[in-house]
């Protein structure tokens, strides 16, 4: 799965290398997560992309908004949104919180199994740029969580 097979711009690439520095400078992780790592499995552009943390969230979409020149959106308690804009097109990160105290925990919440997948986000930037990702599973009615390694990637 490469940058190129799913239409994600140079811009984009940039962007969300900015969001794992970001999350890094700031200690937190940062989790992508459901329909928009779907998407990217699937080989289907993503519109959005969804990220869990266990930070403080509005703290960090604000921040992460001022670093990225974008307009920062508090949605609800539970999540904030960061917009930028670019050559005429819009990039949205969605923010919120981990559930629970892990992202397996989190996962186990979720209600569609689809939805209870995640991957460390710079895991996924790498996979976009050479190929290697980890992505964990978890089901809410299975108390098991699985890491599960996808073609192309090292074993």
């Amino acid at each position: 799965m490469k940058a190129e097979e799913h239409n994600l711009d140079t811009n984009t690439l940039h962007l969300l290398r900015q969001t794992i520095q970001h999350f890094r400078e700031h200690n937190q992780r940062a989790y992508l997560t459901g329909g928009s790592l779907r998407n990217l499995l699937l080989g289907e552009p993503c519109g959005d992309w969804d990220i869990v943390t266990d930070g403080d969230v509005p703290l960090l979409a604000r921040s992460l908004a001022d670093k990225l020149a974008g307009y920062y959106v508090h949605l609800h308690n539970k999540a904030s949104r960061v917009v930028v804009k670019h050559e005429g097109q819009e990039t949205i990160i969605d923010i919120a919180p981990i559930k629970g105290n892990s992202i397996e925990e989190d996962l186990g919440q979720r209600d569609f199994t689809i939805n209870a997948i995640a991957a460390p986000l710079a895991e996924i930037v790498q996979l976009l740029e050479t190929g290697n990702v980890v992505v964990y599973q978890g089901h809410p009615h299975r108390s098991s969580q699985r890491l599960r390694r996808y073609p192309g990637t090292a074993t």
